[in-house]
Formats: structure tokens, sequence, C-alpha cells
């Protein structure tokens, strides 16, 4: 009962400081929970607050990177994308040729690739899950980008 209350306590604290810095109630939501199964798998249940505070600001910087990565990618898109309209053949065309491009590269490549760009994880957050140094891990993204470029095609790009 009363580790509950302290949980619940912790909960509103983090939803206090989430919640001016993500403007989404779900957002803040999700992060909080996030916190939590950071902190369950750790097995820091018991920590202070000032452990929560440090993991929520973890994700906070996790899900920012996240975001401005996403919205880079979209506006390299909107550079590239074409002006005048596309029929979904055309569009299922570029996803065929993406697809056949991603199934040729290395599978560690694509998987960092993925990691980096969609999932907004940092080269050493990465480095950590594949048991690789950070510098590995970049370069790995820099092949596997060339061998993206080399196999999509310059009518693409």
């Amino acid at each position: 009962m009363i580790r509950q209350q302290l949980l619940e306590g912790i909960s509103e604290k983090l939803s206090c400081y989430f919640s001016p810095l993500v403007h989404s109630p779900q957002a803040v939501e999700d992060l909080v929970q996030e916190v939590f199964l950071v902190a369950v798998k750790d097995e820091k249940l018991e920590e202070p607050i000032t452990y929560f505070i440090g993991v929520a600001r973890n994700l906070l910087k996790k899900h920012y990177r996240k975001k401005f990565r996403q919205n880079k990618l979209l506006a390299e898109y909107a550079k590239i994308a074409p002006t005048e309209h596309v029929d979904a053949q055309g569009v299922g065309e570029v996803v065929d040729r993406v697809r056949d491009a991603l199934a040729q590269i290395e599978p560690t490549r694509v998987k960092v690739l993925r990691s980096l760009i969609l999932d907004g994880e940092s080269s050493r957050e990465i480095g950590k899950t594949l048991k690789r140094n950070h510098k590995t891990v970049l370069w790995t993204a820099k092949k596997g980008q060339e061998d993206f470029k080399r196999l999509i095609g310059e009518d693409l790009l």
C-alpha cells in the first residue's frame, strides 16, 4: 500500500516534469510509463526521485531526437518528392524498389539504419544492443547509406 502511494506520487511528479516539455497528454502518459518500465527492468523501483528524473530526462532526449530525425527525413523527402500528382501504382513501385534495395543490404547495416533513423536511437545505444563500439555503429550506418543510395538508383534520390 505504501509502495503504491510512493509510486503514484512519483508518477504525478514525472507528469509535472513532462507536461510543459511535451505538450501532449498522451505523450506524457507514455513517457511516464516508459520511465517505470526502465525502473522495473533495472529493478530500481525503490530509488529516490532523482533516479526517476534522470531516466525521464534521458527518455525525453530520446523522444526529441527521434522526432527531429523523423522531421528531417520528411523535409528531405519533400525536397525530392515529385510535385505533380503521383498515382498509387507509382508509389507502389517506389515502395517495391526500396524494399528490394533493403533486402540486398547486409542485415546489420539495415538494423543500424532503422535504429538510427526510425527509432531515434543514438549510436551508443545501438552499440550496447549490438555489443559494438559506437564508432563502428556510425561506420556501419555510413556504409548502409552508401549501399542504399547505390541500390535505389539516382532517379529516386
